[in-house]
């Protein structure tokens, strides 16, 4: 995924790059049709691959995106570096709203908010205007046991949960 404007300037030079390489290959005599065959197709692969990223990060960067998903936790943190990109906010701008050095929102990304803390990752969640919903939530272990009053039914219960589940479970 590309993160920021570096990096589609280096896929564009990429890109271009392999073209000509893959361009060489074609017009050579020195290797077999089948060799010539499987290069041409690795090349071919490697350029649509950089393609749809450099198409990916120009339509985030239009912001013609008004809903980005992510089926699970483990995306989350391409949702946060897609909606940074998609609101026009650069690294730089995020750190100046976080009151860190854009660096250290570079190196975030990089590795994909790995080393990032819980708290933060809310507080970026929070500026870039991220709704999370959790559905479908499984609870491992007995849990706390308490006894529902009388006056509440389990009609009272679905509807509560339907109403956080319209209003997102978990709003930051």
């Amino acid at each position: 995924m590309i993160k920021n404007n570096k990096q589609k300037i280096l896929t564009e030079e990429r890109v271009s790059e392999l073209i000509k390489v893959r361009s060489k290959t074609e017009a050579s005599k020195e290797i077999s049709k089948i060799e010539k065959l499987y290069t041409l197709n690795s090349f071919d692969g490697m350029i649509a691959n950089l393609q749809e990223e450099l198409e990916e990060y120009k339509t985030l960067k239009e912001g013609n995106l008004k809903i980005l998903e992510a089926k699970n936790l483990k995306e989350l943190p391409q949702l946060i570096i897609k909606a940074r990109i998609a609101q026009g906010i650069s690294q730089t701008d995020l750190g100046k709203r976080l009151d860190i050095q854009a660096q250290q929102i570079q190196r975030y990304e990089a590795n994909d908010y790995q080393t990032i803390s819980f708290d933060r990752l809310l507080q970026i969640a929070k500026i870039l205007g991220i709704c999370v919903r959790f559905e479908n939530t499984i609870v491992i272990g007995s849990g706390p046991k308490f006894d529902i009053p009388e006056n509440i039914t389990e009609d009272d219960i679905k509807n509560a949960e339907r109403i956080i589940r319209q209003k997102c479970s978990l709003v930051i």
